[in-house]
């Protein structure tokens, strides 16, 4: 019996939470189901293999991070060893950590194991390829196929190290003042100072016997702990704020930093020279100091805007020559490089179109066999590619194929001559049913894109006629979301446009609706009749459509549950309003009677 009110306590909190969620996905619907539809025509597909999973999976050594932060490098410092890089969570500051075990004295919460298990099961999965667990158990658990670099996984561990260390430092400020819980505290603090003390002396030691039974990583990265744990990083200099006490951004130094603030701080709340208010304020000061300057990165000196403007010779003369066709910029090495070469978005904020890009986990599955499979000639003919721009000279067959139209100390541009436009019609077309056999088309030179279109079709698209004048093609219109097109065709063909083929686009010619057919495996292209036409590509996709109604749905569905609870409390407050003025005026009258 007495279980009874538990149980429907636990039911009703978990159909609670089970509505909060639902409620959260349908209102982020917009935003999930388009995200769906990228998933599914993304690299991300199909199941991933397990190197892909478990790709910077944290190296056990790293825990070190824990009490020595940034001991294996950090973005201002570089990175060396292992692989999670800034994927390195860990560090919750010093004090904190060593209020955690103050968590499990009594009254001991009942949340707090909750906690734990957080911890241990956010490390298990953290740790990813250095646990058998990952290969035998949790890459085959449903859902986590979706999920890669387990490293994030600290962001769970930290949280609740961060819980806990709230639950330690309120147990001690709300029990009777202990000697013993500070002197824990500062017997910790002292323990690790003394451990990491024992180990730096007898680190050649350390790093012989490590030669038998560790692997590489763990090998590189004890290594990497004895250098840049002691190591003066003169690059903190340029910090805005750390500037001038760089030196105290040694991992080592901090630590020791960190550990006698905690020895003064708990050493005089246990002799009763502080208040239980002052120790608060104490410890608040000195973990958010501790993570300030363990964390570096967050007081970088700002980069004047001209820095993100600034642009090599080769890139200042692809802008000038470029006219509405693509550039493709190869190996940007580093984020100067990548500022000034074009690289990656920042063909965007010039209005020019890239081949290129950013990598992505999300990339589409399409683009990646494209750009891996295709003939290199193939793939810069059916992407419409003018320019290629790199920082160093590419091979002879390179220039004899694209001769170079500008060089000078820092890029290079090599130049296609007969670049295609973005919008073009064609006469002849090669009908296919599925990609693969599409795209073997593109393997070789054979297949000239500029008069000839691949396309993907279950046998209903139309044939092409054959032209004896050239057809004209003219983008008038365009924005992110509609390109329109002014055709003048010869005869019966395809307007092929060289944007990438994706669900949700719709055309039209002359305002009759028609069918896009995924054209040279990666574009798009529509029949068009002879004759002067109008085309348009809008985006239209049905996922947003759905997502918008079913959000809009709830937050109807949200305000009449609103609206009705207010009205039954307007109901009941009016109701009790009317008993308490009808009995304040009996009282009255009573009153005026006597």
């Amino acid at each position: 019996e007495a279980s009874e009110p538990r149980l429907r306590y636990a039911v009703r909190t978990l159909g609670l939470a089970s509505v909060t969620v639902l409620t959260g996905l349908l209102l982020a619907a917009p935003q999930l189901l388009p995200t769906l539809e990228l998933q599914q025509l993304s690299v991300r597909s199909e199941e991933q293999e397990f190197d892909f999973l478990v790709k910077n999976s944290l190296p056990p050594l790293m825990w070190l991070n824990l009490v020595v932060p940034s001991a294996f490098g950090n973005n201002v410092t570089g990175f060396e060893g292992g692989d999670p890089f800034q994927e390195d969570f860990i560090y919750i500051g010093l004090i904190p950590l060593l209020l955690v075990p103050l968590s499990f004295s009594r009254p001991l919460r009942r949340d707090t194991m909750f906690w734990v298990l957080l911890i241990i099961g956010g490390a298990i999965l953290a740790m990813g390829r250095y646990t058998p667990l990952y290969q035998y158990i949790i890459q085959y658990l449903p859902g986590f196929a979706l999920f890669r670099i387990p490293a994030r996984w600290l962001m769970v561990v930290n949280l609740a190290l961060a819980v806990l260390a709230g639950y330690g430092l309120e147990n001690l400020l709300n029990s009777p003042k202990s000697r013993a819980k500070a002197g824990v505290i500062v017997l910790g603090g002292l323990a690790v100072a003394i451990g990491l003390g024992l180990a730096w002396m007898f680190r050649e030691s350390l790093i012989d016997w490590t030669q038998a039974g560790w692997s590489d990583t763990s090998r590189k990265l004890l290594r990497v702990f004895f250098e840049k744990g002691v190591a003066l990083e003169t690059v903190y200099q340029s910090r805005l704020l750390l500037g001038w006490i760089y030196w105290i951004t040694t991992p080592i130094i901090l630590m020791i930093a960190n550990i006698a603030v905690a020895i003064v701080i708990f050493g005089l709340y246990a002799i009763d020279r502080i208040s239980t208010t002052t120790l608060e304020r104490l410890i608040v000061a000195a973990v958010a100091l501790d993570l300030v300057i363990a964390g570096g990165t967050t007081v970088n000196p700002t980069q004047p805007d001209t820095w993100w403007h600034q642009l090599s010779g080769g890139a200042k003369y692809v802008l000038e020559n470029i006219d509405g066709t693509r550039v493709f910029p190869l190996g940007m090495g580093s984020e100067q490089a990548t500022v000034s070469q074009l690289g990656q978005y920042f063909p965007s904020v010039y209005r020019v179109r890239s081949a290129g890009g950013h990598g992505s986990s999300l990339m589409l599955e399409r683009t990646q066999v494209f750009m891996g499979d295709a003939h290199p000639v193939q793939a810069i003919r059916a992407l419409g590619v003018r320019y290629l721009l790199t920082e160093g000279q590419m091979g002879a067959d390179a220039a004899s194929t694209y001769p170079i139209a500008y060089s000078d100390a820092d890029s290079f541009v090599y130049e296609n001559k007969t670049p295609l436009p973005r919008a073009f019609v064609v006469h002849d077309a090669i009908r296919v049913d599925t990609p693969e056999a599409a795209m073997a088309y593109f393997e070789t030179v054979a297949v000239d894109p500029g008069q000839t279109v691949v396309l993907e079709t279950d046998g209903g698209a139309p044939a092409p006629a054959t032209a004896s004048t050239p057809s004209r093609a003219e983008i008038i219109h365009e924005n992110p979301l509609e390109v329109e097109i002014e055709v003048e065709a010869a005869a019966d063909g395809y307007l092929v446009l060289l944007d990438t083929i994706y669900p949700g686009w719709v055309a039209t010619v002359d305002g009759q609706q028609q069918s896009i057919y995924p054209a040279n495996y990666i574009s798009r292209a529509v029949f068009v009749p002879q004759g002067r036409h109008i085309v348009q590509f809008r985006y239209h996709p049905l996922t947003f459509r759905v997502g918008s109604w079913l959000a809009a749905l709830t937050i109807v569905v949200m305000a009449a549950i609103a609206v009705i609870n207010n009205r039954n409390m307007l109901r009941r407050y009016k109701s009790s309003w009317t008993k308490t003025w009808a009995y304040d005026k009996l009282v009255i009258n009573k009153n005026l009677r006597l």
